[in-house]
């Protein structure tokens, strides 16, 4: 009987023309593709792992960090749009009408979400595609979100309102332009 490993390494147990030959357990033990002292001890820095974890690639990084912004930008999209509606309602004592032409101004940024995928791919900022746009993106974010805090006025609200969807639009379109290249 021969057995490969998952390192595509064979034994053979019993007769026949083995590699090598094994007891049952000790080829049980092979086939777990046990790792070798010298990877173990270095990390797998050799295999192009990192010291800290062998199993840990920087892709496997790459790919939990651009997932779990997604999850807050889905968040951040979905959770924002209450909070808004209650704003213009109780505190500018507006009406349904007037709420819904203000939100339905709020969701044009997202006509240009293409174009600004395109520009994050082709416009290169210090060498870099889309990390200086995530980066520009959360800036603009924070500062429409300390602006509209401060603000009295329906135009001054809007206007910080306008730039977040801005900002979240080019939020949306660099982080799914990080996973399609990850995929």
């Amino acid at each position: 009987l021969e057995l490969k490993s998952k390192c595509g390494v064979g034994v053979a147990l019993g007769g026949g023309r083995p590699w090598r030959q094994t007891s049952r357990e000790e080829a049980i033990s092979f086939l777990a593709c046990p790792v070798d002292s010298h990877v173990s001890h270095y990390g797998g820095r050799l295999l192009g792992g990192s010291p800290r974890d062998a199993a840990t690639s920087c892709k496997e990084v790459q790919q939990t960090l651009v997932r779990r912004a997604t999850i807050f930008e889905g968040a951040l999209d979905g959770g924002q749009s209450l909070p808004i509606f209650y704003l213009l309602k109780d505190d500018l004592h507006m009406n349904p009408v007037e709420i819904s032409l203000s939100l339905g101004l709020l969701s044009l940024p997202y006509i240009t979400k293409p174009g600004l995928a395109v520009a994050t791919d082709r416009l290169p900022i210090l060498g870099r595609k889309r990390v200086p746009y995530l980066a520009g993106s959360m800036l603009i974010l924070a500062g429409t979100y300390a602006g509209a805090s401060l603000a009295q006025s329906y135009v001054g609200i809007m206007s910080f309102l306008s730039m977040n969807a801005v900002g979240r639009c080019l939020l949306s379109a660099v982080l799914q332009g990080m996973l399609v290249e990850l995929a």
